[in-house]
Protein backbone atom coordinates (compact mmCIF):
# COMPACT_ATOMS: atom_id res chain seq x y z
CA UNK A 1 0.00 0.00 0.00
CA UNK A 2 0.96 3.54 -0.69
CA UNK A 3 1.05 6.26 1.93
CA UNK A 4 1.58 9.28 -0.14
CA UNK A 5 3.06 12.08 2.33
CA UNK A 6 4.07 15.33 0.55
CA UNK A 7 3.99 16.50 -2.69
CA UNK A 8 6.56 19.19 -4.13
CA UNK A 9 5.45 19.54 -7.93
CA UNK A 10 6.41 16.46 -9.60
CA UNK A 11 7.93 14.57 -6.72
CA UNK A 12 6.50 12.83 -3.60
CA UNK A 13 7.26 11.49 -0.43
CA UNK A 14 5.31 8.88 1.83
CA UNK A 15 5.84 5.43 2.83
CA UNK A 16 5.44 1.64 0.99
CA UNK A 17 4.17 -0.63 2.98
CA UNK A 18 4.80 -4.53 2.47
CA UNK A 19 3.15 -7.01 4.40
CA UNK A 20 4.56 -6.17 7.96
CA UNK A 21 7.53 -3.36 6.90
CA UNK A 22 6.94 -0.22 6.40
CA UNK A 23 10.02 1.69 3.56
CA UNK A 24 10.13 5.10 3.34
CA UNK A 25 9.81 6.71 -0.52
CA UNK A 26 11.77 7.44 -2.33
CA UNK A 27 13.51 4.25 -1.93
CA UNK A 28 16.46 2.57 -2.83
CA UNK A 29 16.22 -1.29 -3.74
CA UNK A 30 19.07 -3.57 -4.29
CA UNK A 31 19.01 -6.56 -6.32
CA UNK A 32 17.95 -8.97 -4.08
CA UNK A 33 14.46 -6.53 -4.18
CA UNK A 34 14.62 -7.54 -8.25
CA UNK A 35 14.40 -11.15 -10.14
CA UNK A 36 13.46 -12.07 -13.74
CA UNK A 37 13.24 -15.74 -14.40
CA UNK A 38 11.42 -17.61 -16.94
CA UNK A 39 9.56 -14.01 -17.98
CA UNK A 40 8.36 -13.04 -14.93
CA UNK A 41 9.52 -10.37 -13.24
CA UNK A 42 9.40 -9.46 -9.38
CA UNK A 43 9.78 -6.29 -7.21
CA UNK A 44 9.91 -6.61 -3.60
CA UNK A 45 7.45 -9.42 -3.84
CA UNK A 46 5.31 -8.27 -5.85
CA UNK A 47 4.93 -9.66 -9.29
CA UNK A 48 4.75 -7.50 -12.36
CA UNK A 49 2.10 -8.20 -15.36
CA UNK A 50 3.13 -6.51 -18.67
CA UNK A 51 0.41 -3.42 -19.67
CA UNK A 52 0.47 -1.01 -22.31
CA UNK A 53 -0.58 2.59 -22.72
CA UNK A 54 -2.28 3.93 -26.30
CA UNK A 55 -2.64 7.26 -26.30
CA UNK A 56 -1.73 9.94 -29.06
CA UNK A 57 1.90 9.30 -28.93
CA UNK A 58 1.60 5.53 -29.41
CA UNK A 59 2.35 2.33 -27.69
CA UNK A 60 4.16 2.97 -24.61
CA UNK A 61 5.01 -1.02 -22.91
CA UNK A 62 5.67 -1.07 -18.83
CA UNK A 63 4.89 -3.29 -15.75
CA UNK A 64 2.70 -3.27 -13.59
CA UNK A 65 2.65 -5.24 -9.98
CA UNK A 66 0.41 -3.76 -6.89
CA UNK A 67 2.41 -1.25 -5.89
CA UNK A 68 5.04 -0.26 -8.32
CA UNK A 69 5.19 0.38 -12.43
CA UNK A 70 8.36 -0.49 -14.08
CA UNK A 71 9.29 1.09 -17.29
CA UNK A 72 12.75 -1.17 -18.76
CA UNK A 73 12.57 0.53 -22.32
CA UNK A 74 14.99 3.01 -21.94
CA UNK A 75 18.82 2.09 -22.68
CA UNK A 76 21.03 3.50 -20.33
CA UNK A 77 23.80 3.37 -22.72
CA UNK A 78 21.86 5.67 -24.74
CA UNK A 79 20.09 7.83 -21.98
CA UNK A 80 17.62 10.73 -23.32
CA UNK A 81 16.40 13.54 -21.12
CA UNK A 82 14.19 14.36 -23.62
CA UNK A 83 12.78 10.52 -23.83
CA UNK A 84 12.91 10.18 -20.62
CA UNK A 85 10.61 13.09 -19.68
CA UNK A 86 8.34 11.70 -22.34
CA UNK A 87 7.42 8.48 -20.68
CA UNK A 88 7.46 10.20 -17.09
CA UNK A 89 4.99 12.47 -18.37
CA UNK A 90 2.70 9.92 -20.38
CA UNK A 91 2.99 7.06 -17.10
CA UNK A 92 1.63 10.33 -14.56
CA UNK A 93 -1.26 11.94 -16.83
CA UNK A 94 -2.29 7.83 -17.88
CA UNK A 95 -1.68 5.92 -14.45
CA UNK A 96 -1.77 9.05 -11.84
CA UNK A 97 0.82 9.05 -8.65
CA UNK A 98 -1.21 5.99 -7.27
CA UNK A 99 2.21 3.39 -7.20
CA UNK A 100 5.72 3.88 -7.33
CA UNK A 101 7.64 4.79 -10.64
CA UNK A 102 10.60 2.80 -11.11
CA UNK A 103 13.19 2.63 -14.12
CA UNK A 104 16.08 0.53 -14.37
CA UNK A 105 19.44 1.20 -15.14
CA UNK A 106 19.38 4.76 -14.81
CA UNK A 107 19.84 5.45 -10.87
CA UNK A 108 23.25 7.43 -11.32
CA UNK A 109 24.03 9.28 -7.87
CA UNK A 110 24.25 12.43 -10.14
CA UNK A 111 21.44 11.70 -11.66
CA UNK A 112 19.19 11.20 -8.74
CA UNK A 113 18.17 14.86 -7.89
CA UNK A 114 17.08 14.98 -10.90
CA UNK A 115 15.29 12.07 -11.57
CA UNK A 116 13.71 12.41 -8.36
CA UNK A 117 12.84 16.41 -9.51
CA UNK A 118 10.94 14.69 -12.52
CA UNK A 119 8.75 12.25 -10.74
CA UNK A 120 11.19 8.92 -10.20
CA UNK A 121 10.17 7.29 -6.77
CA UNK A 122 12.54 4.08 -6.81
CA UNK A 123 15.95 4.01 -7.49
CA UNK A 124 18.37 0.92 -7.54
CA UNK A 125 21.99 0.51 -6.08
CA UNK A 126 23.13 -1.87 -9.08
CA UNK A 127 25.48 1.30 -10.55
CA UNK A 128 26.85 1.88 -7.26
CA UNK A 129 27.59 -1.45 -6.71
CA UNK A 130 29.25 -2.07 -9.87
CA UNK A 131 31.31 1.37 -10.00
CA UNK A 132 32.54 0.70 -6.31
CA UNK A 133 33.44 -2.57 -7.12
CA UNK A 134 35.93 -1.51 -9.49
CA UNK A 135 37.63 1.10 -7.34
CA UNK A 136 34.84 4.70 -8.04
CA UNK A 137 34.10 6.44 -4.99
CA UNK A 138 30.70 9.02 -4.65
CA UNK A 139 31.26 12.22 -3.27
CA UNK A 140 29.30 15.21 -3.13
CA UNK A 141 31.98 16.80 -5.54
CA UNK A 142 31.90 14.20 -7.96
CA UNK A 143 33.42 10.82 -8.99
CA UNK A 144 36.84 10.44 -7.48
CA UNK A 145 39.06 6.71 -8.29
CA UNK A 146 40.85 4.18 -5.69
CA UNK A 147 41.83 0.90 -5.29
CA UNK A 148 39.64 -0.45 -2.35
CA UNK A 149 36.07 -1.59 -2.56
CA UNK A 150 33.85 1.06 -2.51
CA UNK A 151 30.48 -0.66 -3.37
CA UNK A 152 29.27 -0.51 0.33
CA UNK A 153 29.91 3.04 0.80
CA UNK A 154 28.38 4.11 -2.69
CA UNK A 155 25.33 2.36 -1.70
CA UNK A 156 25.22 4.43 1.65
CA UNK A 157 26.07 7.50 -0.43
CA UNK A 158 23.27 6.69 -2.43
CA UNK A 159 20.91 6.03 1.19
CA UNK A 160 21.98 9.38 2.16
CA UNK A 161 21.10 11.26 -0.99
CA UNK A 162 17.57 10.25 -1.10
CA UNK A 163 17.43 11.37 2.49
CA UNK A 164 18.60 14.64 1.74
CA UNK A 165 15.91 14.83 -1.06
CA UNK A 166 12.88 13.47 1.26
CA UNK A 167 13.01 15.82 3.51
CA UNK A 168 13.75 18.59 1.30
CA UNK A 169 10.67 17.58 -0.32
CA UNK A 170 9.13 17.96 2.76
CA UNK A 171 10.43 21.00 4.25
CA UNK A 172 9.65 22.68 0.61
CA UNK A 173 13.35 23.38 -0.38
CA UNK A 174 13.69 20.84 -3.10
CA UNK A 175 14.19 22.93 -5.81
CA UNK A 176 17.47 24.76 -4.09
CA UNK A 177 18.72 21.16 -2.87
CA UNK A 178 18.46 19.81 -6.81
CA UNK A 179 19.82 22.60 -8.21
CA UNK A 180 22.74 22.45 -5.98
CA UNK A 181 23.31 19.22 -6.74
CA UNK A 182 23.18 19.43 -10.43
CA UNK A 183 26.54 18.84 -10.98
CA UNK A 184 26.10 16.27 -14.07
CA UNK A 185 25.10 17.95 -17.33
CA UNK A 186 22.01 15.56 -17.95
CA UNK A 187 20.73 16.93 -14.81
CA UNK A 188 20.69 20.12 -16.65
CA UNK A 189 19.70 18.87 -19.81
CA UNK A 190 16.86 17.26 -17.88
CA UNK A 191 16.02 20.18 -15.80
CA UNK A 192 15.78 22.46 -18.84
CA UNK A 193 13.86 20.34 -20.81
CA UNK A 194 11.49 20.16 -18.19
CA UNK A 195 11.31 24.40 -18.00
CA UNK A 196 10.83 24.31 -21.84
CA UNK A 197 9.32 21.63 -22.84
CA UNK A 198 6.65 20.88 -19.78
CA UNK A 199 6.28 23.79 -17.73
CA UNK A 200 2.35 23.76 -17.95
CA UNK A 201 2.78 19.97 -16.05
CA UNK A 202 5.68 21.75 -13.99
CA UNK A 203 3.56 24.70 -12.96
CA UNK A 204 0.38 22.99 -12.08
CA UNK A 205 1.98 20.86 -9.23
CA UNK A 206 4.53 23.94 -8.61
CA UNK A 207 3.82 24.82 -4.94
CA UNK A 208 2.26 28.76 -4.74
CA UNK A 209 4.85 29.46 -1.91
CA UNK A 210 7.83 27.47 -0.30
CA UNK A 211 9.95 28.48 2.91
CA UNK A 212 12.36 30.67 0.93
CA UNK A 213 13.97 31.03 -3.02
CA UNK A 214 17.88 31.20 -3.28
CA UNK A 215 17.88 32.00 -6.39
CA UNK A 216 21.60 31.75 -6.84
CA UNK A 217 21.51 30.73 -10.82
CA UNK A 218 19.69 32.54 -13.87
CA UNK A 219 17.95 29.60 -14.03
CA UNK A 220 15.95 31.04 -10.78
CA UNK A 221 14.01 33.06 -13.60
CA UNK A 222 12.65 30.17 -14.78
CA UNK A 223 11.01 28.86 -11.56
CA UNK A 224 7.60 28.53 -11.58
CA UNK A 225 7.16 30.94 -8.58
CA UNK A 226 8.87 33.77 -9.97
CA UNK A 227 7.24 33.37 -13.60
CA UNK A 228 3.99 33.43 -11.76
CA UNK A 229 4.57 36.55 -10.19
CA UNK A 230 6.28 38.74 -12.93
CA UNK A 231 3.40 37.85 -15.45
CA UNK A 232 1.36 38.95 -13.14
CA UNK A 233 2.69 42.24 -12.96
CA UNK A 234 3.47 42.33 -16.33
CA UNK A 235 -0.09 41.51 -17.27
CA UNK A 236 -2.57 42.10 -14.85
CA UNK A 237 -1.17 44.26 -12.19
CA UNK A 238 -3.52 47.49 -11.59
CA UNK A 239 -1.46 50.81 -10.25
CA UNK A 240 -3.30 52.45 -7.62
CA UNK A 241 -5.70 55.24 -7.85
CA UNK A 242 -4.50 58.72 -8.15
CA UNK A 243 -0.79 57.44 -8.57
CA UNK A 244 0.27 60.26 -10.84
CA UNK A 245 4.28 59.90 -10.15
CA UNK A 246 6.15 56.57 -11.05
CA UNK A 247 9.28 56.19 -8.97
CA UNK A 248 11.53 53.36 -9.35
CA UNK A 249 13.95 52.55 -6.83
CA UNK A 250 16.86 49.64 -6.57
CA UNK A 251 16.26 46.86 -4.24
CA UNK A 252 18.03 46.06 -0.51
CA UNK A 253 19.54 42.50 0.69
CA UNK A 254 17.37 43.00 3.48
CA UNK A 255 13.46 42.16 3.30
CA UNK A 256 11.07 43.85 3.22
CA UNK A 257 12.82 46.50 1.17
CA UNK A 258 11.06 49.44 3.50
CA UNK A 259 12.57 48.43 6.63
CA UNK A 260 16.57 48.24 5.20
CA UNK A 261 18.97 51.11 6.06
CA UNK A 262 19.12 52.76 3.07
CA UNK A 263 15.29 52.64 1.89
CA UNK A 264 14.45 53.64 5.48
CA UNK A 265 16.80 56.82 4.12
CA UNK A 266 15.28 57.44 0.99
CA UNK A 267 11.35 57.24 2.94
CA UNK A 268 12.90 59.86 5.21
CA UNK A 269 14.03 62.06 2.55
CA UNK A 270 11.06 61.84 0.78
CA UNK A 271 8.97 63.30 3.13
CA UNK A 272 5.60 64.94 2.53
CA UNK A 273 6.30 64.46 -0.79
CA UNK A 274 5.92 60.56 -0.80
CA UNK A 275 2.27 60.82 -1.04
CA UNK A 276 3.40 61.71 -4.67
CA UNK A 277 5.02 58.70 -6.03
CA UNK A 278 4.11 55.28 -6.63
CA UNK A 279 7.23 53.79 -5.34
CA UNK A 280 8.44 50.33 -7.35
CA UNK A 281 11.52 48.65 -6.62
CA UNK A 282 13.71 46.94 -9.44
CA UNK A 283 15.35 43.47 -8.36
CA UNK A 284 16.11 40.31 -10.05
CA UNK A 285 15.05 37.33 -10.16
CA UNK A 286 11.43 39.34 -9.37
CA UNK A 287 11.48 42.40 -11.95
CA UNK A 288 9.13 44.76 -10.42
CA UNK A 289 8.17 44.88 -6.81
CA UNK A 290 5.57 47.82 -6.04
CA UNK A 291 5.67 48.96 -2.58
CA UNK A 292 2.61 47.81 -1.66
CA UNK A 293 3.86 44.16 -2.95
CA UNK A 294 7.60 44.17 -1.26
CA UNK A 295 5.89 41.43 1.56
CA UNK A 296 4.38 39.10 -0.29
CA UNK A 297 5.96 35.77 -1.42
CA UNK A 298 8.58 35.75 -3.51
CA UNK A 299 9.55 39.38 -3.24
CA UNK A 300 9.93 39.33 0.49
CA UNK A 301 11.39 35.76 0.26
CA UNK A 302 14.14 35.33 -1.86
CA UNK A 303 17.65 35.60 -1.81
CA UNK A 304 20.42 36.27 -4.22
CA UNK A 305 24.37 36.82 -4.89
CA UNK A 306 25.49 40.66 -5.03
CA UNK A 307 27.61 41.31 -7.17
CA UNK A 308 27.36 44.43 -8.76
CA UNK A 309 26.83 43.18 -12.44
CA UNK A 310 23.87 42.36 -14.20
CA UNK A 311 23.76 39.49 -16.94
CA UNK A 312 21.93 40.01 -20.46
CA UNK A 313 19.13 37.70 -19.13
CA UNK A 314 18.59 40.05 -16.42
CA UNK A 315 18.58 43.30 -18.14
CA UNK A 316 16.31 41.35 -20.73
CA UNK A 317 14.13 40.26 -18.18
CA UNK A 318 14.12 43.88 -16.33
CA UNK A 319 13.37 45.74 -19.87
CA UNK A 320 10.15 43.33 -20.56
CA UNK A 321 8.66 43.78 -17.23
CA UNK A 322 9.14 47.59 -18.07
CA UNK A 323 7.29 48.02 -21.09
CA UNK A 324 4.61 45.37 -20.11
CA UNK A 325 3.70 47.50 -16.71
CA UNK A 326 4.23 50.85 -17.95
CA UNK A 327 1.97 50.22 -21.00
CA UNK A 328 -0.58 49.01 -18.53
CA UNK A 329 -0.22 51.24 -16.16
CA UNK A 330 0.11 55.05 -17.01
CA UNK A 331 1.99 58.12 -15.34
CA UNK A 332 2.01 61.30 -15.88
CA UNK A 333 5.85 61.41 -14.81
CA UNK A 334 8.32 58.02 -14.41
CA UNK A 335 11.32 58.81 -12.36
CA UNK A 336 14.51 56.22 -12.16
CA UNK A 337 16.55 57.18 -9.37
CA UNK A 338 18.84 54.06 -9.05
CA UNK A 339 22.81 53.44 -8.44
CA UNK A 340 25.90 53.15 -11.18
CA UNK A 341 25.15 49.41 -11.92
CA UNK A 342 22.12 50.19 -12.96
CA UNK A 343 22.25 52.65 -15.41
CA UNK A 344 21.81 50.35 -18.28
CA UNK A 345 18.41 51.33 -17.62
CA UNK A 346 19.03 54.67 -19.16
CA UNK A 347 19.60 52.73 -22.72
CA UNK A 348 15.84 51.41 -22.39
CA UNK A 349 14.55 55.01 -23.43
CA UNK A 350 11.04 55.16 -21.49
CA UNK A 351 9.20 58.30 -22.62
CA UNK A 352 8.53 60.92 -20.94
CA UNK A 353 11.36 59.75 -18.33
CA UNK A 354 14.04 61.10 -15.88
CA UNK A 355 16.77 59.59 -14.35
CA UNK A 356 18.80 60.29 -11.55
CA UNK A 357 21.94 58.95 -10.21
CA UNK A 358 21.39 57.53 -6.84
CA UNK A 359 24.67 58.13 -4.85
CA UNK A 360 24.93 56.88 -1.25
CA UNK A 361 27.93 58.93 -1.21
CA UNK A 362 26.57 62.23 -2.37
CA UNK A 363 23.81 63.74 0.01
CA UNK A 364 22.76 66.12 -3.64
CA UNK A 365 21.20 62.65 -4.60
CA UNK A 366 18.19 63.20 -2.13
CA UNK A 367 18.14 67.15 -2.94
CA UNK A 368 18.18 66.04 -6.86
CA UNK A 369 15.19 63.42 -6.38
CA UNK A 370 12.82 65.88 -4.42
CA UNK A 371 13.25 68.51 -6.99
CA UNK A 372 12.47 66.73 -9.91
CA UNK A 373 9.48 65.47 -7.52
CA UNK A 374 8.44 69.08 -6.54
CA UNK A 375 8.64 70.65 -10.13
CA UNK A 376 5.81 68.29 -10.82
CA UNK A 377 3.98 68.99 -7.91
CA UNK A 378 0.34 70.80 -8.55
CA UNK A 379 -2.20 72.48 -6.55
CA UNK A 380 -5.22 69.41 -7.32
CA UNK A 381 -4.07 67.33 -3.75
CA UNK A 382 -5.20 63.56 -4.19
CA UNK A 383 -6.24 61.57 -1.19
CA UNK A 384 -4.08 58.36 -0.77
CA UNK A 385 -4.93 55.36 1.20
CA UNK A 386 -1.94 53.58 1.43
CA UNK A 387 -3.06 50.62 3.67
CA UNK A 388 -6.09 50.23 1.35
CA UNK A 389 -3.37 50.21 -1.80
CA UNK A 390 -1.47 47.51 -0.06
CA UNK A 391 -4.55 45.43 0.82
CA UNK A 392 -6.09 45.99 -2.49
CA UNK A 393 -2.76 45.20 -3.94
CA UNK A 394 -2.10 41.89 -1.98
CA UNK A 395 -5.54 40.22 -2.89
CA UNK A 396 -5.33 40.37 -6.69
CA UNK A 397 -2.15 39.20 -6.70
CA UNK A 398 -3.21 36.46 -4.57
CA UNK A 399 -6.85 35.36 -5.90
CA UNK A 400 -6.94 37.65 -9.28
CA UNK A 401 -8.78 40.91 -10.31
CA UNK A 402 -12.03 39.63 -10.29
CA UNK A 403 -11.63 40.05 -6.68
CA UNK A 404 -11.69 43.79 -7.02
CA UNK A 405 -15.36 44.79 -6.77
CA UNK A 406 -15.92 42.69 -3.53
CA UNK A 407 -12.64 44.71 -2.12
CA UNK A 408 -13.92 48.00 -2.72
CA UNK A 409 -16.85 47.10 -0.59
CA UNK A 410 -14.73 46.27 2.46
CA UNK A 411 -13.23 48.23 5.31
CA UNK A 412 -9.95 48.00 7.18
CA UNK A 413 -10.20 47.52 10.77
CA UNK A 414 -7.37 46.68 13.06
CA UNK A 415 -7.77 43.60 15.47
CA UNK A 416 -5.62 41.31 17.56
CA UNK A 417 -2.70 42.63 15.97
CA UNK A 418 -4.29 41.73 12.79
CA UNK A 419 -5.16 43.83 9.64
CA UNK A 420 -8.89 42.58 8.80
CA UNK A 421 -10.78 43.52 5.61
CA UNK A 422 -14.36 43.55 6.86
CA UNK A 423 -17.79 43.41 5.17
CA UNK A 424 -20.98 44.44 7.17
CA UNK A 425 -19.12 44.48 10.43
CA UNK A 426 -17.63 40.29 9.71
CA UNK A 427 -14.26 39.90 8.79
CA UNK A 428 -13.83 38.84 5.68
CA UNK A 429 -9.70 38.19 4.48
CA UNK A 430 -7.30 38.61 7.36
CA UNK A 431 -3.46 39.85 6.83
CA UNK A 432 -0.59 38.07 7.63
CA UNK A 433 1.99 39.70 8.09
CA UNK A 434 4.97 37.58 8.58
CA UNK A 435 3.48 35.80 5.45
CA UNK A 436 2.39 38.42 3.28
CA UNK A 437 -0.94 36.87 2.52
CA UNK A 438 -4.78 36.96 3.18
CA UNK A 439 -6.30 34.16 4.93
CA UNK A 440 -10.12 33.75 4.04
CA UNK A 441 -12.12 34.09 7.02
CA UNK A 442 -15.19 31.66 6.99
CA UNK A 443 -17.84 34.61 6.58
CA UNK A 444 -16.06 35.51 3.47
CA UNK A 445 -16.36 32.06 2.19
CA UNK A 446 -19.50 32.70 0.50
CA UNK A 447 -17.36 35.40 -2.15
CA UNK A 448 -15.39 32.45 -3.18
CA UNK A 449 -18.16 30.19 -3.59
CA UNK A 450 -20.61 32.18 -5.54
CA UNK A 451 -17.31 33.37 -7.75
CA UNK A 452 -16.19 29.22 -8.57
CA UNK A 453 -12.52 30.55 -7.42
CA UNK A 454 -10.03 28.40 -5.10
CA UNK A 455 -12.75 26.28 -4.44
CA UNK A 456 -12.78 22.31 -3.44
CA UNK A 457 -15.58 20.01 -3.03
CA UNK A 458 -15.67 17.19 -0.74
CA UNK A 459 -17.80 14.02 0.10
CA UNK A 460 -20.86 14.51 2.12
CA UNK A 461 -18.80 14.75 6.09
CA UNK A 462 -17.96 17.12 8.48
CA UNK A 463 -13.98 17.63 7.93
CA UNK A 464 -12.18 18.55 11.47
CA UNK A 465 -8.35 19.32 11.01
CA UNK A 466 -6.98 17.46 7.64
CA UNK A 467 -9.38 16.50 4.57
CA UNK A 468 -7.59 13.39 2.93
CA UNK A 469 -7.57 13.00 -0.54
CA UNK A 470 -9.96 9.80 -0.84
CA UNK A 471 -12.33 12.25 0.47
CA UNK A 472 -12.01 15.20 -1.99
CA UNK A 473 -14.61 15.17 -5.13
CA UNK A 474 -13.40 17.88 -7.47
CA UNK A 475 -12.08 21.61 -7.41
CA UNK A 476 -11.41 24.64 -9.22
CA UNK A 477 -8.57 25.16 -11.64
CA UNK A 478 -7.03 27.88 -10.33
CA UNK A 479 -5.52 26.25 -6.77
CA UNK A 480 -1.99 24.74 -6.22
CA UNK A 481 -0.45 23.77 -3.12
CA UNK A 482 0.05 25.95 -0.68
CA UNK A 483 -3.29 28.15 -1.64
CA UNK A 484 -6.03 29.71 0.64
CA UNK A 485 -9.17 27.41 -0.09
CA UNK A 486 -13.03 27.11 0.41
CA UNK A 487 -13.95 23.48 1.34
CA UNK A 488 -17.71 23.06 0.74
CA UNK A 489 -19.94 19.95 -0.16
CA UNK A 490 -22.36 20.33 -3.46
CA UNK A 491 -22.68 24.15 -2.20
CA UNK A 492 -22.92 23.88 1.17
CA UNK A 493 -19.64 25.50 2.54
CA UNK A 494 -17.91 23.48 5.78
CA UNK A 495 -14.50 25.27 6.06
CA UNK A 496 -11.68 27.13 4.88
CA UNK A 497 -8.18 26.19 4.95
CA UNK A 498 -4.74 25.83 2.89
CA UNK A 499 -4.33 23.48 0.10
CA UNK A 500 -1.79 20.65 0.33
CA UNK A 501 -2.42 19.14 -2.97
CA UNK A 502 -2.71 20.87 -6.61
CA UNK A 503 -5.70 21.00 -8.59
CA UNK A 504 -4.23 18.49 -10.69
CA UNK A 505 -4.12 15.83 -8.08
CA UNK A 506 -7.43 16.90 -5.92
CA UNK A 507 -10.11 14.47 -6.71
CA UNK A 508 -7.63 12.49 -8.44
CA UNK A 509 -5.22 11.01 -6.03
CA UNK A 510 -6.53 8.68 -3.61
CA UNK A 511 -4.03 9.08 -0.45
CA UNK A 512 -2.15 11.45 1.70
CA UNK A 513 -3.56 14.93 3.23
CA UNK A 514 -5.05 17.69 0.52
CA UNK A 515 -6.93 19.73 2.69
CA UNK A 516 -5.48 21.60 5.83
CA UNK A 517 -8.54 22.37 7.42
CA UNK A 518 -8.52 25.89 10.02
CA UNK A 519 -12.18 26.98 10.75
Amino acid sequence: MIKNQKFFALSRTGKFVSGEKEHDFPLMITRNDISSLFQEYHIMGEKCEPKEISDDHGKLDYLESENFIVVSTLSPKRFSPRILLRIITRIRKNLGYQKLLYIPGISDPYLIPALFYIGVDVFDNITAKLEGSMGTKYTIFGRSNGIPDYSNENSEFVKEELDILRSSCENGMLTEVVEKYCISHKSNEILRILKQDYYDIYEEMYPRTTPGIYAGSLESIQRPDIVRYNSFIRDEYIKPNNSRIALFIPCSAHKPYSESKTHMELIEALGKYRREVHEIIISSPVTLVPRELEEVYPPAFYDIPVTGRWYQEEIDNIRSGLNSFLKRNQYDKVIFFLPKDMTFIEDFSIPNSTYILWDKRSPDSFSKLIDSIASFETTEKYQRNFLMEKMQSVATYQFGNWIIPHIEKMKIIRSYNQHMLTMNGKPILIYNERLGKLSINREGASIFMNERKFCVEIDNFQPTANIYAMGVMDSTDDIRSEDEIVVHCNGDIRGVGIAKMPHALLGKAKKGVAVKMRN
